[in-house]
């Protein structure tokens, strides 16, 4: 059975620019889940700052936001799948 060790989960609030933060993934997978409303554009940016900050692989899921307007969640692990 294989787990994931997560190394970090990172938040970006609803609104917030993803270029003006730090983004520690280098040489990690990340997974960005979009939940609440966040826009194709949103993910995009945020993808490319996570593909410039060093990111090996990244994969985006949706996620179905329960309780409204909620932030775009950036989790990275060293992991081999």
């Amino acid at each position: 059975m294989h787990h994931s060790h997560y190394q970090a989960v990172l938040v970006l609030p609803p609104g917030d620019a993803a270029s003006d933060y730090y983004w520690p993934v280098r040489g990690l997978d990340c997974l960005v889940a979009r939940v609440g409303e966040a826009t194709k554009r949103e993910i995009l940016l945020l993808t490319r700052e996570l593909l410039a900050a060093g990111a090996r692989r990244i994969t985006i899921i949706l996620v179905q936001d329960l309780f409204g307007k909620s932030p775009l969640i950036a989790a990275s692990t060293d992991n081999e799948y």
